[in-house]
């Protein structure tokens, strides 16, 4: 594998194992519901599950290819973390409900929770792409 590609291998695997996870929320109940705005169905469940475990499967390998045995599972066991994380953070925002509760008159709001979880998020983000850009950028090693 070239040095050159790494950029690309670490941004389809991030997307791939992003898509994957997304596919799981769908097929769990709650998140499901609530994404779809209705209950989904057992054969759309089934589906869901398979097209995320086979993406997360499809992101392992493609770990394997480029980096081989030792180096691919950790990397891709990384990408799961970042992926995991990124959608913790998402979906609640994703699938909140818009009623509009009055506030009690003792509590007073938090301006920045939504600055906090954007900024958050953005973190999230932004780490894995400055990781895979400094790998792009890093000089190649060939050990004979």
């Amino acid at each position: 594998m070239m040095a050159g590609s790494s950029l690309w291998l670490n941004l389809s695997i991030a997307s791939i194992c992003l898509i994957g996870f997304f596919l799981l929320a769908l097929a769990s109940a709650r998140q499901g519901e609530q994404l779809l705005h209705r209950p989904a169905r057992p054969i759309e469940r089934m589906a869901f599950h398979a097209g995320g475990w086979s993406l997360l499967t499809l992101a392992l390998v493609l770990c394997f290819w480029g980096w081989g045995w030792s180096i691919g599972m950790v990397a891709w066991l990384g990408w799961l973390c970042k992926a995991s994380a990124t959608l913790v953070f998402a979906l609640p925002r994703w699938t909140e409900t818009r009623k509009a509760k009055p506030m009690p008159a003792t509590v007073l709001p938090l301006p920045r929770s939504r600055l906090w979880r954007a900024l958050v998020l953005m973190l999230l983000i932004s780490g894995p792409l400055i990781f895979a850009w400094m790998l792009h950028v890093a000089p190649f090693i060939k050990n004979s």
